[in-house]
Order: C-alpha cells, then sequence, then structure tokens
C-alpha cells in the first residue's frame, strides 16, 4: 500500500488535500494506533509509486497494468479510539 502523505479521501471517495502539516500528523498518529487496521501501519509514503497507482487505478483506469500488477483499492474504516 502506498500513500502520498499529503491527501486523504472523504467518506464520498474524493480525494482531499493537501493536508496541513498538523493534519497529517494526526493522521500518521492514527495510522500508527492501529486506527485504520492493521494493513494501513506497512503503508508506504512514497510519492512516485503512490501517483502511479492512482493514475492505473483511476486517472486513467488501465484494465491490463491493473491485471499485471494486482492493484487494488483498499476500503479503509476508522476504528474507534481506545478508551482511556
Amino acid at each position: 500500500m502506498y500513500w502520498d502523505g499529503l491527501t486523504i479521501a472523504d467518506e464520498h471517495g474524493r480525494i482531499r488535500g493537501p493536508l496541513s502539516d498538523s493534519s497529517r500528523q494526526e493522521i500518521i498518529t492514527m495510522i500508527l494506533d492501529g486506527r485504520f487496521g492493521e494493513a494501513v501501519r506497512d503503508a508506504l509514503v512514497d510519492d512516485a509509486s503512490y501517483w502511479r497507482v492512482r493514475d492505473a487505478l483511476f486517472t486513467w483506469h488501465n484494465p491490463d497494468k491493473i491485471r499485471d500488477e494486482s492493484l487494488a483499492v483498499l476500503t479503509i474504516q476508522v476504528r474507534p479510539a481506545p478508551e482511556t
């Protein structure tokens, strides 16, 4: 999984951003706390790969590339914060 470190998808799947520094840090903290699930903890902040994958999936939908590279969209649900 790749993330550009600057954008997020809203509840309607629309890309929003760029994130402010404080919002970006909040998202990273939530990732490390497991609020988006274990798979997201392994996300790589890799701008070039993120845009290549995003282009294949959305911008210039490319079924051959999606199939050849086994690309997929991961649906992420925010988990409630643990009670303290």
